[in-house]
């Protein structure tokens, strides 16, 4: 049979152990909860980013498309205007 001296030192650091554990978890739990708010930190701000580049990139299709557009109707009046029978010149010779 153990002495009563040991069973309380026995005692003293099972509860010791059980105290660092519980000191220790603490700091972990404190430590995850850091990384998880600076994931969802960062998560916020990825999709924000994400956000913006999504509307630039609809507004600069956007812009190509009416360039590309406006390109196209121009060369199409310029051709049209170079296929015009010169008018005037034939109105001033054929008077």
């Amino acid at each position: 049979m153990p002495r009563p001296e040991n069973r309380h030192i026995d005692f003293a650091r099972q509860l010791e152990r059980v105290a660092t554990v519980a000191s220790l978890s603490a700091k972990v739990s404190a430590l995850e909860n850091q990384f998880s708010s600076v994931r969802r930190l960062n998560k916020s701000i990825w999709t924000s980013t994400q956000r913006r580049l999504l509307m630039a990139k609809r507004v600069t299709m956007a812009a190509a498309l009416a360039g590309a557009f406006l390109h196209f109707y121009f060369m199409d009046v310029s051709v049209q205007i170079m296929a015009m029978r010169p008018v005037g010149v034939v109105a001033h010779t054929g008077a």
